[in-house]
């Protein structure tokens, strides 16, 4: 649906216009339709930050409008470039947090119509990917609650 494509282009902007010392890593957010997070050796040698419509939920709203719960994944993937994993992945761990406090509550200057609801971090990372490709994957989920 439409909504959530215009939503995950509005993340984007907002990720994409922090104000600067926002974000501990240097970054450009790109918005997919589908994200596929490969594992892929050569694909995540830089930091890539993917946004991508995830789910709609559609209940029943006020004065004959429905609700919309529009979740907006936003995918943080990085090739890990030492032996020293904890460094590097603890690193990681706190630029998904700086990414999930600054989105908190933070209005869509592009979708004012669109509210936070809720924020999840599922994976926190995901081991498969560092065992298997040496590849920090870290999802955040943002959901949205649109009233149409």
């Amino acid at each position: 649906m439409q909504i959530a494509l215009d939503i995950a282009d509005a993340v984007v902007t907002e990720l994409n216009g922090a104000p600067a010392e926002t974000f501990s890593q240097t970054f450009t957010a790109v918005r997919r339709v589908l994200a596929l997070f490969a594992s892929d050796d050569k694909a995540y040698r830089n930091l890539t930050v993917i946004v991508a419509p995830a789910t709609i939920a559609i209940q029943e709203g006020v004065r004959g409008h429905g609700r919309y719960d529009v979740m907006i994944e936003v995918g943080v993937l990085k090739k890990m470039t030492t032996d020293d994993f904890d460094t590097e992945i603890e690193a990681m761990m706190a630029f998904v947090q700086e990414i999930v406090l600054y989105m908190r509550r933070l209005p869509l200057a592009d979708q004012p119509e669109a509210k936070w609801l809720s924020t999840g971090n599922e994976p926190i990372y995901s081991p498969e990917h560092l065992h298997q490709a040496r590849v920090f994957l870290s999802k955040i989920q943002l959901t949205y609650v649109v009233y149409l």
